[in-house]
């Protein structure tokens, strides 16, 4: 007798989880989709509330800090451009006897009270003490 030819099996095979679990499976997500923009939307609208609050407050403590500094002396004078570029005139003694972390306080304080985007430092004779950039550390000039 001659032997068949088996044909190789093709197709689509089958799962190996019974129908109830998979179909539990796929409703979880459902579920889980729907609860998760639920979610999404419901965190949209205290989004807004949240940054009317954020910002009130912060302005207020730049400028006790830069009415901190004017009345200790530090800080002379603050002028402004249009091109919210600015200049912060300080005392030169009492600069030099400031550790960095405070000078740099100082500047990120002026700079962020008078929504000031470069900010240069001077003494009192126009010497350039350094300069701050809005988000960025104080680079002095040595």
């Amino acid at each position: 007798m001659a032997k068949r030819k088996s044909k190789p099996k093709t197709g689509v095979k089958s799962l190996k989880m019974p129908a109830a679990t998979a179909y539990l499976f796929a409703g979880l997500g459902v579920v889980f989709i729907v609860i998760f923009l639920g979610y999404l939307f419901a965190k949209g609208g205290e989004r807004k509330t949240a940054e009317e609050k954020k910002s009130a407050p912060e302005n207020v403590i730049w400028a006790g800090q830069v009415a901190e500094w004017k009345s200790s002396g530090t800080l002379l004078s603050v002028t402004k451009d249009q091109r919210e570029d600015g200049v912060a005139v300080v005392n030169r003694e009492k600069w030099n006897k400031l550790h960095f972390d405070s000078r740099e306080a100082l500047a990120i304080s002026v700079a962020r009270a008078e929504n000031i985007k470069t900010l240069e430092l001077k003494d009192e004779t126009g010497y350039n003490l350094g300069i701050c950039r809005y988000g960025m550390r104080l680079r002095e000039n040595k």
